[in-house]
């Protein structure tokens, strides 16, 4: 009787983890469909370890190319392999996870080159204006010693302030 008890608890419980499991995978791939990448890589892997499962492993290596971590991808991808070598599906998605690696970094490579491009350009934009600028404050005349006046004409006498400016026969308006 406690054998059929055991047997009988044995199978509820496995039947519970596969329920579980089934729900924890589709949460999961709700998650990465939504692009919440990180929720959906804890749910299948806790702790940070590998799941057993090559369905959850699968589903990892798909989130793991989705955050472009192409590392994460190739280690599920072999470790699925290695649990079903029969199984050619993981060394295609392994094939394919090379050509998806190469357009990522030729993409990073074209994004990297625009980037710095248009910084070139900015920076000789900036190095012009700031040319521009130094050049046409270079020109204004009291950098060379010139006043606003012009040079070649001599200044005014220093009038004498206690001259009377009247007119000529005012002979009473200076001081003696």
């Amino acid at each position: 009787m406690k054998t059929l008890q055991y047997q009988l608890a044995r199978q509820i419980q496995s039947t519970l983890e596969e329920a579980f499991d089934q729900i924890r995978f589709s949460r999961a791939a709700e998650l990465a469909r939504s692009q919440r990448y990180l929720e959906a890589a804890a749910l299948l892997a806790p702790g940070g370890r590998l799941p057993t499962s090559t369905t959850n492993l699968d589903m990892l290596a798909r989130i793991a190319v989705g955050m472009e971590d192409f590392q994460t991808a190739e280690k599920c991808w072999q470790h699925a392999a290695q649990i079903e070598p029969e199984n050619p599906i993981y060394r295609e998605y392994l094939h394919e996870l090379e050509s998806v690696q190469r357009q990522a970094r030729l993409r990073h490579n074209v994004i990297l080159s625009l980037s710095l491009a248009i910084l070139g350009a900015l920076l000789t934009l900036l190095g012009f204006l700031l040319w521009h600028e130094l050049r046409s404050v270079a020109s204004w005349p009291a950098l060379h010693g010139v006043s606003s006046t012009s040079s070649t004409s001599k200044p005014a006498p220093a009038k004498n302030p206690l001259e009377h400016s009247a007119g000529k026969g005012n002979e009473s308006a200076a001081p003696r």
